[in-house]
């Protein structure tokens, strides 16, 4: 089953939108994909680029579940709030 979101994004978007809700920059080169891919900017930019087309219907429908978020933007940004007040308390 796949839990994902409604609104279908590439690593690249998402990878983004969690850098830029960071405040800090993306690097064009990421390490850890360059590490998995041996390097190459046309083989990392395809990669990221490509939508992973997963879909929730079938755990909607098994599992009556649906999405807490509308997408992965509001998850994100709700996980950060969560972390920064976790933080705060410490």
């Amino acid at each position: 089953l796949n839990v994902v979101d409604d609104q279908p994004a590439t690593t690249a978007d998402f990878m983004q939108y969690f850098a830029e809700a960071q405040g800090v920059g993306l690097m064009s080169r990421p390490a850890f994909l360059s590490a998995l891919m041996g390097g190459g900017d046309k083989r990392q930019f395809a990669l990221t680029h490509l939508p992973a087309h997963a879909h929730n219907t079938e755990a909607k429908s098994a599992l009556g579940w649906k999405p807490r978020f509308p997408n992965y933007r509001v998850g994100i940004d709700d996980t950060l709030l969560t972390w920064r007040a976790e933080e705060a308390t410490r």
